[in-house]
């Protein structure tokens, strides 16, 4: 700690000089996760590593281990990215009219005489406009 020049109000400054280490981040990105990386950067440093959303736990301690090897000071794990996800349809969707899915549910009911239903709904279909 040094004492700087007196200010002309008469204050002390004190100056205090911090050597602090880098902050790194390993990013999904980064070279490390598809081969193997050198990880220099980390050499007295504080890490952060922010895996891929594929990545595995197995992958993560190897770059984690990895980094302390280097001679990172601390190794700290973030909440992996989230890729986009993606919901497959078992069935192809198919957009009916409304004539379609009436007839359909028509076919579907229970009834005693579903030959007089389908004409019956027919004929409030026309006249309506459907």
């Amino acid at each position: 700690m040094r004492r700087s020049a007196p200010k002309p109000s008469g204050a002390t400054v004190w100056v205090v000089r911090v050597d602090s280490p880098r902050l790194v981040t390993i990013s999904p990105e980064h070279s490390c996760w598809t081969n193997d990386a050198d990880m220099h950067e980390c050499v007295d440093a504080f890490v952060r590593i922010s895996p891929p959303a594929e990545c595995g736990d197995v992958l993560l301690g190897l770059v984690a281990d990895a980094a302390r090897a280097a001679g990172a000071r601390q190794v700290r794990v973030l909440a992996p990215a989230r890729g986009k996800t993606i919901v497959a349809s078992a069935t192809p969707v198919v957009s009916l009219g409304h004539r379609a899915v009436v007839l359909a549910l028509v076919g579907e009911a229970r009834c005693a005489k579903p030959d007089e239903l389908r004409a019956l709904v027919g004929e409030v279909m026309d006249s309506v406009g459907l």
